[in-house]
């Protein structure tokens, strides 16, 4: 039998309760490790060209070493998303915070190409231990009524880093050599891991092995009436027990996952190329500063911000219609992507900000959404291993603007870029067009174990 469930944080989560927490420092305490996991993970891209005069690497040493992090960054996303289920996502949170900013100093302090791929793959792995527990947390948190402006906001930290941070290890390098800019951004995460123990009780481990949903209202998301509600006011409405496994096979044959998982590389591709790539490009090839070409990559992180911010609120106003938002988002990224077209030969550093500010806000609305997106569309007691299967398909689009997309630039040249500008948007429409109408998950069949 089908019952309507209200959002209702789950009964049975197996972490402390984020609501003992105020909400601003909930927010500061995951707006910092959201931003330091962040800056952490892409030092690499900001220093290449220090290692590239020191070492004489070519882009394709830069490429692997960004690859295998990307690959090890997506299997250790799948597990810690997984494991959040089942444990304290805020310790989770605590041990990749902590160990990803070992790594950035571990790795300053080495030269040989082989230890340094094998160290970024392993900060890759403990990434993982970032943005998961953090989409847990949120959605334990927060009702369906407000989840996109927050989401919204906490994702911004992202953009933060990618924006500022460029701005400020430029400076370091400016002074120091590339070590520096590593060694801070290791001291970042380990600092902020600090705020932690004061938010959140990270040895609550409390294992579950069934999941329930109360279908008493709460935080009401629609105007559909539980039929524990219409028998009568005053009663509670029945909680449902339903097996994790039962939840996982729910989660597996989900369309909706699987097409937000596939769509997520048409989204990360072209973002992390222009990431990975842009700022090598603009210096390399249209003869622009190295300051003004990282002003260039700013521009889209920070215009990109305004999209995070814009994207979550309206999809609220909007009655949640979270599909329809990302569509819309998806038909301005084609836009943007055909002004970065148009600018493409221009020399002028203003073109590339219009055109890569255009594109950075239009693409980091979807970037955002997609993953309250896959909260919404499974049972929220499995929201993590949802998280993980998305998570690790996306991170196939971040880790071909790795090494593949410079072996392809080896024969393209630079418009291998542009490629992948202008063709993945257009794939990203039209995998998100049959779920513009996709209602989320509100019934669940129960099936006794």
């Amino acid at each position: 039998s089908g019952l309507h469930a209200e959002y209702m944080r789950p009964k049975n989560m197996n972490c402390a309760s984020p609501r003992e927490s105020p909400l601003w420092l909930f927010l500061v305490t995951v707006f910092l490790c959201y931003s330091a996991m962040t800056s952490a993970r892409k030092t690499l891209t900001w220093a290449s060209s220090g290692l590239m005069k020191e070492f004489e690497y070519d882009k394709s040493d830069i490429g692997i070493m960004s690859t295998m992090l990307s690959l090890s960054y997506g299997v250790s996303k799948f597990l810690g998303g997984t494991i959040t289920d089942y444990v304290s996502p805020a310790l989770v949170l605590f041990v990749g915070l902590i160990c990803s900013g070992l790594c950035c100093i571990i790795f300053s302090m080495n030269s040989s190409f082989s230890t340094l791929c094998f160290i970024w793959t392993v900060n890759g792995f403990f990434q993982g231990g970032g943005w998961p527990p953090i989409a847990r947390l949120l959605t334990v948190r927060f009702p369906p009524s407000t989840r996109g402006f927050y989401w919204s906001v906490i994702s911004c930290a992202g953009n933060l880093a990618f924006g500022l941070a460029p701005v400020v290890l430029g400076f370091l390098f400016s002074q120091h050599e590339w070590r520096a800019g590593f060694v801070a951004n290791g001291l970042f995460p380990v600092l902020s891991a600090v705020l932690i123990p004061f938010t959140f009780p990270i040895f609550a481990l409390k294992a579950v092995d069934k999941a329930s949903i109360n279908t008493s209202s709460a935080s009401p998301s629609s105007s559909s009436t539980s039929s524990a509600e219409k028998k009568g006011k005053g009663k509670s409405a029945p909680v449902l027990a339903i097996s994790m496994a039962t939840l996982r096979s729910e989660v597996l044959k989900s369309d909706s996952v699987w097409l937000l998982s596939i769509a997520s590389v048409f989204l990360f591709f072209p973002r992390a190329a222009v990431q990975e790539w842009g700022a090598l490009f603009l210096s390399e090839a249209r003869g622009i500063s190295h300051v003004e070409a990282a002003s260039v990559i700013g521009t889209f992180e920070l215009i990109g911000l305004l999209g995070t911010l814009a994207i979550g609120p309206i999809s609220d106003k909007w009655g949640g219609k979270r599909m329809l938002v990302n569509f819309l988002f998806a038909i301005i990224t084609v836009v943007a992507s055909l002004v970065v077209w148009w600018g493409w030969n221009s020399t002028n550093s203003l073109v590339f900000h219009i055109a890569f500010g255009l594109f950075g806000f239009a693409s980091s609305g979807p970037k955002t959404l997609i993953s309250v997106a896959i909260a919404e569309f499974v049972h929220p007691n499995i929201t993590g291993f949802a998280f993980g299967i998305y998570e690790l398909i996306a991170q196939i689009g971040t880790a071909l603007a790795g090494y593949p997309l410079g072996l392809l630039m080896e024969y393209m040249g630079w418009n291998g870029i542009l490629l992948s500008l202008v063709t993945s948007p257009a794939v990203l429409c039209l995998l998100f067009a049959p779920l513009v109408n996709r209602k989320p998950y509100l019934a669940v069949d129960v099936k006794q174990d």
